[in-house]
């Protein structure tokens, strides 16, 4: 029953009220409809009361309405970012999985490079403690052997060994070490050839390296194998692991 039953049913029975007292009703029914109003009366302050805690159910319902609507805004806000983020995150894991391949890729690269750089290593290590046991006079004889013999096979003298053409040959190859030059660079008299050699095991491997390198050059003929020489000397210095080596010929002026 609505607000305005409630009412119509309240002012009947003020109109019954009225009437039972001024036309002799009997009391009998006037009791009887006097409890009605009362009970009318009851139940109209109870609906009344309920009427209230509709209203205020009411507003509770429109208030959690406006909330939900808020929530439902914020939800699809939400989602929104959700599925961007998603989004974002399947790209990134592409791009991770590009990355990791890539990383994969480089790290055997770098595997293998280590792996060949240990080996050098080791290579070049036992290469220079072989070098370190080379001495430098072994290296002058094994040389100025393989110029005689090259003499001794174009049917000439083999050169004798002059220690002053010695001692001036070493201190070129010192100067060459030292300076990047030559200490002697316009000698007319005296026949010269510079070589530098590196990486060798033995003095003889050193010598075979140079007397080769030297026999290539147009000058070989007559710096080595030249019939007017009387004698020459090698002189090699090593700084490092680098053999400085200068071979000097010269002959007696008559």
């Amino acid at each position: 029953m609505n607000r305005t039953g409630i009412i119509s049913v309240f002012f009947v029975v003020m109109i019954l009220s009225s009437t039972s007292c001024t036309s002799g009703i009997p009391q009998q029914e006037y009791d009887r409809v006097s409890n009605e109003m009362r009970a009318a009366q009851n139940q109209l302050a109870s609906l009344q009361g309920k009427l209230a805690e509709a209203e205020s159910l009411q507003a509770q319902y429109e208030e959690l309405t406006d909330r939900n609507a808020t929530l439902e805004s914020e939800f699809d806000t939400m989602q929104t970012r959700h599925e961007e983020l998603s989004a974002e995150y399947d790209e990134l894991n592409i791009k991770y999985d590009t990355i990791q391949t890539e990383y994969e890729t480089l790290d055997a690269k770098y595997q293998k490079l280590s792996a060949e750089y240990e080996d050098l290593s080791k290579r070049y290590e036992a290469a220079v403690e072989k070098v370190v046991e080379i001495a430098e006079e072994d290296v002058e004889q094994a040389l100025f052997e393989l110029i005689n013999k090259d003499r001794i096979d174009k049917g000439l003298d083999i050169l004798p060994w002059r220690e002053g053409l010695h001692k001036r040959a070493k201190e070129n190859s010192i100067y060459l070490a030292t300076n990047k030059g030559l200490l002697y660079p316009e000698y007319e008299r005296r026949w010269r050839e510079v070589y530098w050699a590196t990486g060798y095991n033995s003095a003889d491997e050193i010598a075979e390296a140079t007397h080769l390198a030297w026999q290539n050059r147009d000058e070989y003929e007559k710096h080595f194998l030249w019939t007017y020489l009387d004698f020459g000397a090698v002189g090699v210095y090593k700084s490092e692991d680098i053999f400085y080596i200068t071979y000097l010929g010269d002959h007696i002026q008559q």
